[in-house]
């Protein structure tokens, strides 16, 4: 699902299954409440030419009182791209409650955009790669193969 918040702009998609290694929440602010309450998700704190924006994945982009609110509370400007309910709530009860989930990808690769993050050229230390990708990757390998 591609989004536009003004004709002929593009919202980016968010794709958990490959950004996972390049989030990093900030510590700047605790937004467990508006995560859970608008189903959005604090991605990178980014500063570009001296202006800090938050990149938030978020389930609705267009929800302006979201928007507005996750703003007042981090006092940046927000960045939306847009995330499907099951990888924002793995990021959610992953990262606010230490929970154990296996997220399966919801997004069609049609409908992203392009990488948000080379887009942006956000680079982070190198990672492991989470069990949950090699075991998403054999499911839909054999689901293709039926």
């Amino acid at each position: 699902m591609k989004t536009t918040m003004n004709p002929g702009t593009q919202i980016p998609v968010f794709n958990l299954q490959s950004h996972h290694a390049k989030v990093q929440v900030p510590a700047e602010f605790e937004m467990k409440d508006l995560c859970r309450k608008y189903f959005v998700f604090p991605l990178k704190l980014i500063n570009s030419n001296g202006t800090k924006r938050l990149l938030l994945a978020m389930l609705n982009p267009q929800d302006h009182r979201a928007i507005a609110d996750v703003e007042f509370r981090s006092g940046v400007s927000v960045m939306p791209v847009q995330a499907d309910r099951v990888d924002i709530n793995w990021l959610i009860q992953t990262h606010y409650f230490g929970r154990k989930l296996s997220p399966v990808a919801q997004v069609d690769e049609g409908d992203i955009s392009h990488d948000v993050f080379a887009q942006l050229e956000l680079t982070t230390d190198e990672q492991k790669k989470p069990e949950w990708v090699d075991q998403s990757i054999r499911a839909y390998e054999k689901v293709q193969e039926d």
